[in-house]
């Protein structure tokens, strides 16, 4: 039987061997970069496994051999061997793959327990006392490993994403049927849903028209949107929200209109999730004397309600627009001149009513971009105006000399990381793109 020393040697070389496991990860990488899309499960399997690693080196800091049993070293190296395994099944399975696009993300702020220098083994660690598992250390760290074969070389990394100014014009498709862009939606792959009011078109970036629906809500607000698997939902007619399958173009209700609450606005979130914008109407009133947004699973349950705030105040008055941002904010353009965004557990953030030394914003349709930024049509100023996440203003992003003409919703494409932008008094969507990728990680010659 293996002595302590030796196990412990062994266990010292798994962990070291998870970091040679990272650096051909990268690797494999580098070698998909025009194959951007999303693999959160790698994400995740990933994170993991230079977790376990890290918890078996903050092991042996707080177990001095001496006082190790065999048994714990035992139990550690068969936890660690079927991470690997398992993590491994999926690389391959993955890179057998021809439909699956790869990129590389991170996680934010993830503790991992404070590591000490194995000076004494005879293969170095690259982990730091008191290192964070977060995208910039984790960067640090990677841009020091050098991988050899066939040359050597050495890992870099630069942002995703830039935001370039000012905006650059790719066209505009005009849609037949519908007389203005009111409202509008997108797909994963170049389908565009507008509604002008009264009808429902979805068609592609050429113009041609797919599908046309007219029992859908008269209004100018949000009232239909796409999820990903390119169904179309909708607020129809009867004020159900109702979907039409991308593949059998059947009609279904998911969700029946509540009996006091009129659903105003939806949105389908990227965890499958769909946001409604309900309220009351006060005929006397003239106006809705309450509004809440509610948050329904993928199977039509509901599972949150966002409507006060901490001194239970009203948070909206009609909601007429609704989107979520990458970092789980909700964010709704509401009918009382502000555009109103609470956090993914309903908690109040801000209010956004307008630049600083501008004019008060009178927001229409809302979404956000990769950077997290979020983008309003703002009918005072007739232009599309940029905030970031915490509700700064950065800059009128689009206006008349951009070739916008009274704004009034606006869609992005994650796929193409295109600007979408429909108006209320033409059936012209305009194209604008102001996001490049910029430098991913990457493996250069030295």
């Amino acid at each position: 039987m293996a002595s302590k020393g030796q196990i412990l040697k062994d266990q010292v070389d798994l962990s070291l061997q998870h970091l040679d496991e990272l650096k051909l990860y990268l690797k494999f990488i580098s070698q998909q970069q025009r194959k951007i899309e999303n693999i959160e499960n790698y994400e995740l399997k990933f994170e993991k496994l230079a977790n376990k690693s890290a918890q078996f080196l903050s092991f042996l800091k707080r177990s001095p051999i001496s006082k190790i049993k065999d048994t714990e070293l035992q139990r550690e190296q068969k936890c660690i061997n079927r991470q690997i395994s398992v993590w491994q099944d999926k690389k391959h399975n993955y890179e057998r793959s021809e439909k699956t696009q790869a990129r590389f993300f991170f996680r934010k702020n993830t503790p991992v327990n404070t590591m000490k220098d194995l000076s004494e083994t005879s293969t170095p660690t690259v982990l730091h006392p008191k290192f964070k598992f977060n995208k910039q250390n984790f960067i640090k760290i990677l841009e020091e490993i050098k991988i050899t074969e066939g040359g050597k070389r050495r890992v870099k990394s630069e942002r995703f994403f830039e935001w370039k100014h000012p905006a650059e014009s790719r066209g505009c498709v005009s849609v037949a049927t519908v007389r203005r862009g009111y409202h509008l939606s997108c797909s994963t792959t170049d389908l565009v849903a507008i509604s002008d009011g009264v009808s429902l078109l979805l068609t592609n970036l050429k113009g041609h028209t797919l599908y046309h629906l007219t029992v859908i809500k008269k209004s100018s607000g949000g009232v239909h949107t796409m999820n990903s698997a390119n169904d179309l939902l909708y607020i129809d007619n009867d004020l159900n929200i109702s979907k039409i399958s991308s593949y059998t173009k059947t009609k279904i209700i998911l969700i029946e209109k509540p009996e006091t609450w009129e659903p105003l606005c939806i949105y389908c979130s990227s965890t499958k999730d769909l946001l409604v914008g309900n309220g009351i109407y006060d005929a006397d009133e003239d106006q809705y004397s309450e509004a809440k947004i509610i948050r329904y699973n993928s199977k039509g349950r509901q599972v949150q309600t966002i409507q006060h705030n901490s001194a239970g105040q009203e948070l909206y008055s009609k909601p007429r627009y609704i989107t979520e941002n990458s970092n789980g904010d909700v964010v709704v353009s509401d009918n009382n001149r502000a555009v109103v965004v609470t956090d993914r557990r309903g908690r109040y953030r801000f209010s956004y009513t307008g630049p600083p030394s501008g004019p008060r914003l009178y927001p229409y349709g809302v979404c956000t971009d990769a950077l997290s930024h979020i983008l309003v049509c703002d009918g005072t100023t007739y232009s599309v105006q940029m905030i970031n996440e915490d509700g700064h203003f950065l800059s009128r992003l689009l206006t008349k000399r951009d070739g916008v003409y009274n704004p009034q919703s606006l869609a992005y494409d994650f796929r193409n990381h295109l600007l979408l932008v429909g108006s209320s008094i033409n059936n012209k969507v305009n194209v604008y793109k102001y996001i490049k990728l910029q430098n991913y990680l990457t493996c250069d010659d030295t």
